[in-house]
């Protein structure tokens, strides 16, 4: 018998996201980080509930930290072992102490993370890698 992590609310309230937001087929296997951008900063969070169309969060903001409702914010998870990020969004409904929640705006914007080289750049530092062989066909 193999063995399983227990599933919590917590990670199935992600797996549930990330699975309605990412493209069919998308692997999202990998170490998550989520944070909530608002006004110009970032805190970070965990995702504790999910509904149709509201999120809650568990936030890390400072304690004397008030948000207004209406305001609106970006919900970021970083998947990194699949090298995505996605952006969703929102808008606070209410926020808390240690929690808010969030009403999902808009349709999430996914991102990959793609290694792009510049073969001149690695032959000047000469830390060039070995070229495909090209074949030519007549």
């Amino acid at each position: 018998m193999l063995y399983r992590e227990p599933r919590t609310a917590v990670t199935s309230a992600l797996d549930e996201l990330l699975a309605r937001s990412l493209p069919h087929g998308t692997a999202s296997a990998g170490p998550h980080r989520v944070s909530l951008r608002v006004a110009g900063r970032q805190y970070a969070a965990t995702l504790t509930g999910l509904g149709a169309r509201l999120l809650q969060l568990a936030h890390a903001a400072p304690a004397g930290e008030r948000l207004d409702p209406g305001a609106r914010a970006v919900l970021t998870v970083d998947i990194e072992g699949a090298a995505l990020r996605m952006d969703l969004p929102v808008e606070i409904v209410t926020w808390g102490r240690a929690h808010v929640v969030l009403r999902a705006i808009g349709a999430p914007l996914v991102l990959r993370r793609r290694i792009v080289r510049d073969q001149a750049l690695a032959d000047a530092l000469g830390v060039a890698s070995a070229r495909p062989a090209v074949v030519a066909a007549a």
